[in-house]
């Protein structure tokens, strides 16, 4: 795993960087459908990215959630990068996307 460097861009101003991670997973997911990955002995971080919306459950297995949850444990609606215990499983489900006509 990579941690962010920070370079001088063009014009001589420090720009953080990430560099290729040397652990990359992709994770085919089907809309309702939860799937569960662990978090490799060496990071400390995930970054994610999606062509659709998709929740993210830390600690365990995932499902769409149905009506409000106030217990501080819900799910979380498509993060972009976080921090993360070597080992924590990663509960994904996809959503279904409705388009608008």
């Amino acid at each position: 795993m990579q941690g962010f460097r920070t370079y001088q861009d063009d014009m001589g101003l420090p720009t953080a960087i990430l560099h290729p991670s040397s652990s990359r997973h992709v994770v085919a997911l089907t809309a309702g459908v939860g799937q569960t990955i662990t978090v490799p002995n060496e990071a400390g971080s995930v970054l994610f990215n999606a062509t659709g919306p998709f929740w993210v459950q830390y600690g365990g297995a995932a499902a769409l959630p149905t009506g409000s949850d106030l217990t501080g444990g819900a799910p979380e609606l498509a993060p972009q990068a976080r921090r993360v215990e070597a080992g924590t499983v990663l509960g994904l489900v996809g959503v279904r996307v409705i388009p608008f006509v």
